[in-house]
């Protein structure tokens, strides 16, 4: 049996992990800075349509201690999820299971500054969403944001959440 080409670069692509396409905005962006201070891999997910989480683009998995800044459009409602897996420790073998998931919306303003910062000792996480700091003494202001419901889409182009 043969497979076409096309088919084993998308399938190859989707089991990479890599990014199917998300273009950053090309004006009034804002920027989330995602930081994975993690001893684990955690997912990453934009929308394109916040209401319902639609035209998802899987981005690069950020890596344990990672940090990465993604362009936003800045003025409109955004949605983002991350998915963060944890260790189960009561089977007699390690195995991972989803721990952490959250998919946010929040509109972000032109030439905005977000810190999203996901910690976990391996077991249990925990997530901050904050505005970022423009000095070392400032406290950082928590971001308003709206924690969507997941939905199960039946193709990438969702809906992942629901209204």
């Amino acid at each position: 049996m043969t497979v076409p080409l096309a088919r084993c670069a998308l399938l190859a692509g989707a089991l990479a992990g890599c990014s199917t396409g998300y273009a950053p905005p090309p004006s009034a962006a804002a920027s989330v800075h995602f930081v994975n201070n993690t001893p684990l891999p955690m997912a990453l997910h934009l929308y394109d349509e916040a209401s319902e989480c639609k035209g998802r683009h899987v981005l690069k998995a950020l890596r344990p201690q990672e940090d990465r800044e993604v362009l936003v459009q800045g003025g409109k409602d955004v949605a983002f999820a991350i998915v963060h897996d944890v260790k189960l420790d009561y089977t007699p073998y390690e195995r991972l299971a989803t721990g952490c998931m959250a998919t946010l919306s929040f509109k972000p303003v032109v030439d905005g500054r977000y810190v999203f910062r996901m910690d976990s000792d391996g077991y249990r996480c925990v997530y901050q969403f904050n505005e970022a700091s423009k000095s070392k003494e400032e406290q950082p202001a928590p971001v308003a944001f709206i924690k969507r419901e997941p939905a199960r889409a039946t193709s990438e182009a969702g809906p992942f959440c629901r209204r």
